[in-house]
């Protein structure tokens, strides 16, 4: 039987709630609801969520679903289904004054997203499944993060999920050890607003390459801003000199502040070029570059595990 069925299915349902809300969202109303659509018919949705878009005036609003699995027993042609059947509810949902009458919250956000949660329990065997399942997403014709019709959809499974609790698990470190001092994540200046820096992460920044996030130290009365890089791509020389355009490019990073660079990835031949690629990045006028190793995590952490 598939695992997300009944008890199991219903923690998943709670443990992504939790790791979303982490991320700065705010849930809407309860879980495993069921809304009534234009066609008269209610839909099942495991839990709304909204987020403050940035850049533009609206919120996103976003239908998330929750799927946990072993490897075992999943077929990839479900996802195909999955995806449809959530791009549907949401166009009948989103278009009913009832569902905005029960949630007002969501009135003033674009309905227009959706979020498929897929966790597989058996995490050391999802290698098996991964290709299988990007084939089926490109067969839909939908992968991550692409506009289909109307709606945004985007999958999201074991790497994706463990990626973001690796940032969280960044984030609760150096808060804890700052003083006041907060990390937040930078947003550049777009569609005529000012740069901002926020404790929420946005949909789309989610499947970034790098986050860049700012925070304060607070230490013995003292305070200084520090810019962080959480950087999820290959450890080259012609790598992290994109990675410098980039930020650069945007605004992102700030002279005379120390930087430090997470990496994502690892490579026990860094160490030989290291000295090259301190070099792309001093001469700025950063008086210190540091470079630190993100948790790779094989399964939840405990955090999340352990969520009832």
């Amino acid at each position: 039987m598939a695992e997300d069925q009944g008890v199991n299915g219903d923690l998943w349902t709670e443990q992504g709630a939790i790791l979303l809300q982490r991320l700065g969202w705010e849930k809407i109303g309860d879980s495993n609801i069921d809304i009534e659509g234009t066609d008269g018919i209610k839909h099942g949705i495991d839990s709304l969520f909204k987020y403050k878009d940035f850049a533009r005036l609206l919120d996103e609003g976003i239908f998330v679903e929750a799927k946990r699995y072993k490897t075992t027993s999943f077929s990839p042609s479900k996802i195909g289904d999955w995806v449809i059947k959530l791009d549907h509810k949401i166009n009948e949902i989103s278009l009913d004054e009832g569902f905005y009458n029960t949630y007002p919250a969501m009135r003033e956000t674009k309905t227009r997203n959706g979020l498929l949660l897929l966790w597989f329990s058996d995490a050391k065997n999802f290698p098996k499944v991964e290709e299988s399942i990007q084939t089926a997403l490109e067969g839909v014709n939908i992968p991550k993060g692409r506009i289909a019709k109307s709606n945004r959809l985007f999958v999201m499974t074991n790497p994706d999920i463990l990626r973001l609790a690796s940032v969280i698990d960044v984030v609760d470190h150096w808060n804890s050890k700052s003083g006041n001092g907060k990390l937040k994540f930078y947003y550049p200046s777009t569609f005529g607003k000012p740069v901002q820096e926020e404790s929420t992460l946005s949909l789309e920044y989610m499947y970034s390459q790098f986050l860049v996030g700012r925070a304060e130290e607070i230490s013995n009365g003292k305070v200084s801003q520090s810019n962080f890089v959480f950087y999820f791509g290959d450890n080259s020389v012609d790598s992290y000199e994109m990675l410098h355009a980039a930020l650069i490019a945007n605004k992102a990073i700030q002279n005379n502040h120390k930087l430090f660079i997470y990496q994502y990835q690892r490579d026990d031949d860094f160490r030989k070029i290291k000295p090259d690629i301190l070099k792309i990045f001093q001469g700025e006028g950063y008086p210190d570059v540091s470079f630190e190793q993100m948790n790779i995590l094989a399964d939840l952490p405990n955090w999340l595990s352990n969520a009832k």
